[in-house]
């Protein structure tokens, strides 16, 4: 209900972001406002812009790596139209660095890159006029990741078609630093909002109506920012903060999502070939915090869950609401005891959802199977590696054996396990990326990762408020100057992702960039992809089972390291082949295995039968099998993803980009 006047509150989530499904800070906040007595509207300019850009173009302006910020350039123009760098040398230089780029020409890449940076500006333009004609009192961004200069070219356009609109923005990109920055370079900003807004959004927004953009700094809580405060001085920036911080989650209600399927109707050709799959959150935070790459820990947010009954009765409600089975939880972390209050209730429904969610890596076989049962589709386990001393020097707090074994047991039970590696840490060793590369042909039979990627230096993680100690000299990616027009110490409080200095002289220049290569990161990414191309081969998928065949077991092994495309084993071979099922520590197996009557000998020659054949991985002296039971169901595919899909075959041939008028 709007009221006389207009609308109270209209928040807009820009490009770039994910389209299947929507997003779920403006939901949440649209729920609490409106709860609150006050109108709101969200409009979902990142579902619109397919109207005007293709699915495809939408990939491929976001297989840039974060640091050059690509998708960040395409709306530049109209955030900061009076910025004139070298265009020329800042697109040469994503190219350079973006391996997906270079299977195109200069000429090409730099057409393609223009045409959308074009269309960009005539959809802030459109989408602005489009917000005004809400007659909204207040106008506010939700800026995650890539969203942050489209939602500050919005908010410019609209401070210019109507001044008397209030303007707000939060989120990610506005975490400590990077909102004080924002909100101290871009005047037409009115306010900043640090951290969760959840309890404080809506005396903001009844604030901001009626008293635009004189609310007194002092008075307002930790976390938000005023135009007073380019006045009277900033709060200092102290353990990550200033950052608002939401106390109980369970208080929150049900996020908002209708209007996203509003949304929707406006792009036909997207809505024809969407299964959305819902966000949803059960936790904030992280229980584990000490991976030294996250910036997580850094926040100082502590971590925080719903009551288990809550979060059920949340996807009950959205699923009844929206019609939508697929779920994907926003969480670090899933909290341990849903093992014990969440699962089992999902397990005993006769249809479960599909989920998608975030583990730790050291689960166990019965937790994996009960995360199956529950409806779990997808998980990231964050694996990062699989060699123990690099995950010791990650912090992660899980061994190499343990990520193995997870992957495996994923693949049995049909799930499909998502992650990456991560290589040029500092202190890392060419040593680990090469045991890994061996290891990897073993495994060729599981899921592969997604990439071998280089560490990415975000801002309040342990590599960067440790960056001395850890041998590096942090500074902002030298290539995003052409996207903000501001001075050195502001773009370093703007940034969320650094870089090291040395590694930025390097990456500028190909001849160095050859010359200083890792061959042991390069053979590294040759096995992944070996591995990647045997796993998805549409012919011979890479294969290692086995199964019962009267007094012994029949293995079948179609990776192509193996020595024997089926094996017949039996006797000690057999035996110790199924101990190794759950990883055991290897002496203690061989004390067992001894006690029961087996030979010295014969045990020696049976595990270093089952080594030389890769059926089993000696890591952090554990044994820990590879071969997958019969039957192990088909890994789920990704019309499963609790995230939502696309029918990309009928998305093409319905797509016709045009942008009407407003």
């Amino acid at each position: 209900m709007e009221r006389r006047g207009g609308l109270d509150f209209c928040l807009v989530n820009m490009p770039f972001c994910r389209p299947t499904g929507p997003t779920l800070a403006p939901g949440l906040l649209q729920a609490i406002v409106r709860r609150d007595g006050l109108s709101c509207r969200v409009i979902y300019a990142n579902v619109d812009f397919f109207r005007l850009v293709t699915y495809s173009e939408d990939v491929w302006v976001n297989s840039c790596s974060r640091e050059q910020a690509l998708p960040d350039w395409v709306f530049a123009g109209a955030a900061f139209p009076d910025h004139a760098p070298d265009h020329d040398e800042y697109l040469e230089q994503v190219r350079q660095r973006n391996a997906i780029y270079m299977r195109m020409s200069l000429a090409r890449f730099r057409e393609k890159a223009w045409s959308l940076r074009r269309r960009a500006e005539e959809f802030v333009e459109y989408t602005a006029r489009r917000v005004v004609a809400t007659n909204p009192r207040v106008v506010g961004c939700s800026s995650t990741f890539t969203q942050h200069v489209a939602s500050l070219a919005l908010l410019r356009r609209i401070r210019e078609l109507a001044p008397a609109v209030v303007t707000v923005i939060g989120g990610a990109n506005c975490e400590a630093a990077m909102g004080l920055a924002t909100h101290r370079c871009f005047p037409w900003v009115d306010y900043v909002v640090s951290g969760e807004a959840d309890e404080l959004i809506s005396d903001l927004v009844r604030g901001m109506v009626a008293h635009g953009r004189d609310l007194p700094p002092q008075e307002q809580p930790e976390g938000v920012l005023t135009p007073g405060h380019r006045l009277s001085g900033y709060p200092p920036l102290e353990d990550g903060g200033p950052r608002a911080m939401t106390a109980d989650l369970g208080a929150l209600p049900v996020p908002d999502f209708a209007d996203y399927f509003s949304e929707l109707k406006r792009v036909p050709a997207l809505e024809a070939a969407l299964s959305p799959g819902l966000l949803v959150e059960s936790s904030r935070g992280c229980w584990w915090g000490q991976c030294r790459f996250c910036s997580l820990d850094g926040r100082k947010c502590g971590f925080r869950s719903k009551p288990p009954r809550k979060l059920l009765d949340e996807l009950d409600s959205l699923h009844q609401t929206y019609g939508v089975d697929r779920f994907l939880f926003t969480d670090s972390l899933m909290d341990r005891r849903y093992f014990t209050e969440f699962l089992p209730e999902l397990a005993r429904r006769p249809k479960p959802y599909r989920l998608f969610i975030e583990i730790k890596s050291n689960l166990t076989r019965p937790e994996l199977a009960a995360l199956a049962k529950a409806g779990f589709t997808y998980l990231q386990p964050g694996i990062e590696s699989f060699h123990t001393e690099h995950l010791k020097l990650m912090n992660k707090g899980v061994k190499a054996w343990q990520n193995v074994h997870v992957v495996k047991q994923c693949r049995q039970l049909g799930i499909c396990c998502v992650y990456n590696l991560l290589y040029d840490l500092p202190g890392e060793q060419d040593q680990w990326l090469e045991e890994m590369a061996r290891l990897a042909p073993l495994l060729a039979h599981l899921r592969p990762p997604g990439t071998v990627c280089r560490i990415r230096l975000d801002r309040l993680s342990y590599y960067v408020t440790n960056a001395a100690e850890v041998g590096l000299q942090i500074i902002p990616p030298r290539i995003v100057e052409a996207i903000f027009p501001v001075g050195e110490a502001d773009l370093a409080d703007l940034v969320y992702s650094f870089t090291d200095k040395d590694r930025e002289t390097i990456d500028a220049s190909p001849f160095l960039a050859g010359i200083f290569q890792r061959q042991a990161a390069i053979e590294l990414m040759r096995q992944v992809a070996l591995w990647r191309r045997a796993y998805f081969s549409a012919k011979n998928p890479a294969m290692l089972s086995m199964r019962p065949d009267g007094d012994g077991l029949l293995l079948h092994d179609s990776r192509p390291m193996a020595q024997l495309a089926a094996r017949r084993i039996n006797g000690p071979e057999m035996a110790l082949l199924l101990a190794c099922n759950d990883a055991p520590r290897q002496e203690r197996l061989r004390q067992e295995m001894l006690g029961a009557g087996m030979a010295a000998d014969r045990w020696g020659q049976a595990l270093e039968a089952l080594l030389d054949w890769g059926l089993v991985a000696a890591l952090d002296g554990r044994l820990v099998g590879l071969v997958l039971e019969e039957p192990a169901p088909p890994e789920a595919p990704w019309e499963e993803f609790g995230g939502g899909s696309l029918d990309m075959d009928l998305l093409a041939r319905l797509t016709k980009p045009q942008l009407e008028s407003a």
